[in-house]
């Protein structure tokens, strides 16, 4: 957990001492706009390229006084708009108060193509899932900060054998050319709220090779596909880096082509069965700590998680509204009475219907000579 300069300067000189080639414009480190991480990336790694997350930055678009879900919208748009194309009609839609916010940022900072255009390698950030490798499960792993330190390792130790044993035995009966989450990339095309069922797909001639790819509820725009080299109108396949684009896996199915031929080595199965067998290799010639030596180590976090602000206004009372059937179910209490199943206004109360002769139950207003009190009271004195 990092909040502030020192921490996070401290992080990525940890990174550059192990991997210093990262300091390179063509690589974009993707990140949300915390406001120590910054100026503690440009002063270790000055060229390396800042871009920002779109799931982190179109919430801070929205709030902009003038800008809304409309801003926010196109913001999403110029995003993953692929083709300069795209990249154009995302800005012209956008109101001036949207474009005065953006335009703080470079665009090779916050769009897609403007990074790709730039060199930037965005692989990952735009297949989402691009590999599945060692680092995935462990990346994936969240400890608590507040949780047992002792029991937190135990549990990483105990998952890391049971990962172990159960992917290096998957990636050696593995005969398929792509690993399976790469596969579903393949097959789906990756791209989010997209369908393969939802594409039309016209080929040019029998070969089937060349194509042309639109949705069936938006017959007059289309994307020409070719086969022979796995690439598409829509420029996704190339900024991804790879084959992965609704329209490409639409017509893949439809030919019954394997794109996999198409996939960098490094999403590969023969690139996926190598990492897992470095993974068995490490682990054979290590020993796993027992707890008595993991005693050693602090009950407790070494640093304490820092309190948030305060939100504004006081502080609201926990109120939990009754269910449907807890409403129907429930008694009300009389205050004049003190009985169930009724309220004080209720007829059913028995001190509502209480008689001037009646001597067993005691007014509500008290004694019975209260009236004769306040009436002398009353009286004039003489």
């Amino acid at each position: 957990f990092f909040f502030d300069k020192e921490s996070w300067t401290s992080h990525y000189r940890a990174v550059k001492e192990h991997y210093p080639a990262l300091d390179v414009s063509t690589h974009a480190n993707i990140t949300d706009g915390d406001k120590g991480l910054k100026p503690s990336r440009a002063e270790v790694f000055p060229n390396m390229l800042g871009f920002s997350c779109e799931r982190h930055r179109s919430e801070n678009v929205r709030v902009q006084p003038g800008v809304g879900s409309a801003g926010r919208d196109a913001y999403r748009e110029a995003v993953y708009g692929y083709s300069a194309a795209k990249l154009a009609h995302a800005k012209s839609i956008m109101n001036a108060q949207t474009k005065a916010y953006l335009e703080k940022l470079p665009d090779k900072c916050q769009y897609l193509r403007a990074a790709f255009e730039a060199g930037a390698h965005l692989r990952g950030y735009a297949v989402s899932s691009p590999a599945e490798s060692w680092n995935n499960w462990m990346t994936n792993q969240s400890v608590r900060h507040n949780a047992n330190v002792v029991q937190s390792f135990l549990n990483l130790m105990d998952g890391i054998e049971n990962q172990t044993e159960k992917r290096i035995a998957a990636a050696a009966k593995r005969t398929d050319a792509a690993p399976p989450k790469i596969r579903l990339l393949l097959n789906s095309g990756g791209e989010a709220k997209k369908k393969v069922r939802d594409r039309v797909v016209v080929f040019q001639n029998n070969l089937r090779r060349v194509a042309k790819v639109w949705h069936k509820s938006y017959p007059g725009i289309c994307q020409t596909v070719n086969l022979n080299d796995g690439t598409c109108t829509c420029c996704r396949p190339e900024i991804v880096g790879g084959p992965f684009c609704v329209s490409l896996a639409s017509a893949a199915k439809s030919a019954g082509v394997d794109l996999a031929k198409f996939l960098p080595p490094q999403e590969t199965t023969k690139r996926w069965r190598e990492q897992w067998e470095y993974v068995h290799q490490w682990r054979a010639g290590k020993t796993i700590p027992c707890i008595a030596d993991l005693a050693l180590l602090p009950e407790h976090p070494l640093k304490d998680p820092v309190a948030g602000p305060r939100p504004k206004g006081r502080p609201a009372e926990p109120k939990r509204h009754l269910s449907a059937v807890e409403d129907a179910a429930k008694q009300h209490k009389c205050k004049v009475c003190g009985m169930k199943g009724h309220n004080a206004r209720s007829k059913q109360c028995p001190k509502f219907s209480l008689t001037a002769h009646d001597t067993t139950l005691a007014l509500p207003g008290g004694d019975e000579d209260d009236e004769n009190e306040e009436e002398e009271f009353m009286m004039p004195q003489e």
